[in-house]
């Protein structure tokens, strides 16, 4: 087990701004304390069951959800989106959310994202930081080095890209397309590589979300010669971009 961490200890503040700064910290160092002594000698990802804990999951359903956080990290499991963070009254400071699952952050509450969302792997840890009214995220820390690789063939067609999808090697069929819908573009700055590996005579069909461009052409990006890949990336609001 850890060794008990003590309360912080701080001489009396003698002006308002030294008594704010004084709360602050005090806020801080308290919630720190709570959750190192709440965390077992091996806490891994598992729930402690103890509300204080770092290790704590919480839970969410549907899209442009809420939380209630009560700590300074917690595994977050959740439906298609988060927006808005709740956390304890009169907290400022840093926060840590582990993503349990694959969701989306996105800027529809008090969260701000760069790009307006950001989608989350299983394990990834996003830093960010509230200054009273606001959430301010920084960038994913991932868990590893883990690529997502999808196998398709025309059986699976349409294949609608799923959020933890990074390489897809696609196969068409042999009387027609294999076609691979794309999420909507947010300017989340996501990468996505698709190869062909067939010789029959039909492509693979990039198809974009509704109005979305791929290099500012509507329609659907066929992937015709055998072995060609490409990889495309979400730059910005409805625009995907070869690269």
């Amino acid at each position: 087990m850890p060794q008990r961490v003590p309360s912080l200890q701080l001489p009396l503040p003698r002006s308002e701004p030294a008594r704010e700064a004084h709360r602050q910290l005090m806020l801080w160092a308290t919630q720190m304390v709570s959750v190192l002594n709440s965390l077992s000698a091996d806490p891994g990802l598992k729930d402690s069951g103890n509300p204080g804990s770092a290790a704590t999951t919480i839970s969410f359903a549907g899209s442009d959800a809420a939380i209630d956080i009560s700590a300074v990290m917690h595994l977050v499991r959740g439906g298609t989106s988060l927006a808005t963070i709740h956390p304890p009254r009169g907290f400022t400071g840093a926060f840590f959310l582990i993503a349990a699952n694959p969701f989306t952050l996105n800027s529809n509450g008090n969260v701000v994202v760069p790009g307006g969302s950001t989608g989350l792997q299983t394990g990834e840890m996003v830093p960010m930081v509230f200054d009273g009214k606001s959430w301010y995220v920084s960038v994913p820390i991932s868990s590893g080095f883990v690529i997502h690789v999808k196998i398709i063939t025309y059986a699976d067609s349409p294949y609608t890209v799923a959020p933890d999808d990074d390489v897809i090697i696609a196969s068409a069929g042999t009387a027609a397309d294999t076609i691979v819908r794309l999420p909507q573009a947010t300017g989340s700055a996501r990468l996505l590589d698709i190869k062909k590996v067939d010789a029959n005579p039909y492509s693979i069909g990039l198809l974009a979300a509704g109005s979305d461009t791929i290099d500012d052409a509507l329609g659907q990006l066929d992937i015709l010669a055998r072995y060609t890949s490409y990889t495309i990336i979400d730059y910005a609001p409805g625009k995907w971009a070869i690269l």
